[in-house]
C-alpha cells in the first residue's frame, strides 16, 4: 500500500486537499487461493475548504474522484453457494458546513 496526501493553504481561509491511495494485488483468504485474488487498485480524493472566522467552515468534497469499482475483498457465499466480493464505495460527492461554539 501506498499513500500519498498534500494541503495547500491557498489563502489564510481557503484551503485544497486531496490524497490518492494505491493498493497492490493481494489475497484475501489466508491459504491464497487465485480465486480470492484482489487486483491493485487505487483511489483518489479531493477537498476544499473556506473557513471565513475560527468557528465556521464550509467544505466540499469528492471521495474516489475516478468512480473505481475495483473489488476490495472476495468470499464464498454459502447462502448464495458463489463467491461473492465487497467493492470500493462509489464515487460521494458533498457539501458540508462546521461550526464550533
Amino acid at each position: 500500500m501506498f499513500n500519498v496526501g498534500a494541503d495547500w493553504d491557498v489563502t489564510d481561509t481557503f484551503r485544497v486537499s486531496g490524497d490518492l491511495r494505491f493498493t497492490d494485488d493481494y489475497f484475501s483468504n489466508d491459504i491464497n487461493e487465485i480465486d480470492y485474488r484482489v487486483g491493485s487498485y487505487y483511489i483518489a480524493n479531493v477537498r476544499m475548504s473556506y473557513k471565513p472566522t475560527e468557528n465556521y467552515e464550509i467544505f466540499a468534497f469528492a471521495n474516489n474522484i475516478f468512480d473505481n469499482r475495483a473489488p476490495i475483498q472476495k468470499s464464498f457465499d454459502r447462502m448464495a453457494n458463489k463467491p461473492s466480493a465487497s467493492i470500493i464505495a462509489p464515487r460521494e460527492i458533498g457539501i458540508g458546513m462546521k461550526v464550533s461554539f
